[in-house]
């Protein structure tokens, strides 16, 4: 094949362009798998500790002091 010449603003615009989006990967990587398992948690702990009449799961009362 024949190669032809890039011109050097033409590189560099799509070489920032692919290194931004490396770096949002990267984010999506690193984070996003580390927020849903938090949400999960989060949500699990509610559902556990809703038993509807106001104590939570292991039968201490909700409000103690009270």
């Amino acid at each position: 094949m024949e190669q032809r010449r890039v011109p050097s603003k033409i590189k560099d615009g799509i070489d920032s362009q692919v290194g931004f989006f490396q770096f949002v990967g990267n984010l999506f990587e690193l984070y996003l798998p580390r927020m849903i398992d938090l949400f999960v948690h989060r949500m699990s702990n509610k559902n556990e500790n809703t038993t509807g009449n106001g104590s939570s799961s292991n039968g201490a009362p909700k409000y103690p002091n009270q």
